[in-house]
């Protein structure tokens, strides 16, 4: 949570630089442009900020940090378990690309790609035989009626 405040107070400091200071980024973009890239990626940063808290009052503190959850498979509530299986992380994904783009920070992007994105399917996946062990067919019925949509929320038309 330290992490997802800092980078909130980081992507605050990206609507104050000049042209000039945008050098040292990867992407040079006219001034009128990178306004429009900064509002993008602070509008995807909070969808992503949204994400995650949803996500986890959404589970209402039903789950631990090994999917050790404790109520029966009936548990599922409306908000963001009805978008993706796995909010919280794709919460936290969508906030960081967020602040890479509103950064205009390319390096930022693709670390978020090649390294958290990865680790982020394996430890969704993980999660998920978890659950198929320990509720079955329910969490198969509530994985269907998503989509199996596991980062992607489901209004995006294309996704996983």
């Amino acid at each position: 949570m330290v992490a997802f405040a800092l980078t909130a107070a980081l992507l605050s400091t990206g609507f104050d630089r000049s042209p000039a200071e945008e050098a040292h980024l990867f992407m040079p973009l006219e001034p009128a442009t990178a306004v429009a890239v900064q509002w993008l990626g602070a509008l995807v940063f909070l969808y992503g900020a949204w994400l995650l808290v949803s996500g986890w009052y959404s589970w209402n503190n039903r789950f631990g940090h090994e999917a050790d959850f404790q109520d029966p498979p009936g548990m599922y509530t409306p908000g963001a378990l009805d978008q993706v299986l796995h909010p919280v992380l794709s919460g936290g994904l969508l906030a960081l690309i967020g602040a890479g783009i509103a950064q205009n920070a390319c390096l930022a992007l693709f670390m978020t790609v090649v390294i958290v994105l990865p680790l982020g399917l394996r430890k969704a996946r993980y999660d998920e035989i978890r659950m198929v062990d320990l509720y079955g067919d329910h969490y198969r019925q509530y994985a269907d009626s998503i989509g199996w949509r596991r980062l992607v929320p489901r209004w995006i038309p294309m996704g996983f």
